[in-house]
């Protein structure tokens, strides 16, 4: 049986997400799973390959991404799948709006800017928010808020270990 027979079989299971003993997953589950994320040229942005410590969430909790999540229903332990996301269904496209520029002394002087260093700021209402310095002088600070992989299409190697 081919990967893509069991896929099928799989999203034939009865309501419960049950054939027999197999789990697939389904709204409500708890996942683990191994993967490597690359971007379209190959670099890899993000692995997880421990069995013994693979990355778990809940589907429906909104812990990763929709698209992503959506195209693990279905699969069972054992299962691998290779899952493609445009930009537009992972971080979205750059965003022009998302460049600022900033007065120098908003910045912690203590930091030593570099062009492409990444930040963290805390917001007064103490939300994180992330950024990438593109340019500097002694008056300003330009910025890039976008998400890192925001303008890139993701690809994944997944291998369900665990549903529950």
């Amino acid at each position: 049986m081919t990967e893509e027979d069991k896929v099928e079989k799989n999203k034939n299971m009865n309501e419960k997400g049950v054939e027999g003993s197999k789990k697939v997953v389904k709204d409500g589950s708890e996942v683990s799973l191994i993967y490597v994320g690359r971007t379209d040229d190959g670099v890899v942005f993000d692995e997880v390959k421990d069995r013994e410590h693979p990355f778990k969430f809940k589907v429906g909790s909104k812990q990763v991404l929709p698209k992503f999540e959506e195209a693990l229903k279905g699969l069972g332990v054992g299962d691998k799948k290779s899952i493609h996301l445009s930009s537009k269904e992972a971080y979205g496209d750059v965003k022009d709006s998302l460049f600022v520029e900033l007065p120098r002394n908003l910045v912690d002087t203590k930091i030593e800017l570099e062009k492409g260093k990444r930040l963290v700021f805390r917001t007064p209402d103490g939300s994180i928010v992330y950024a990438v310095v593109k340019d500097f002088n002694d008056s300003t600070v330009k910025l890039d808020l976008n998400h890192p992989l925001a303008g890139k299409n993701l690809n994944f190697d997944v291998e369900i270990v665990g549903v529950d």
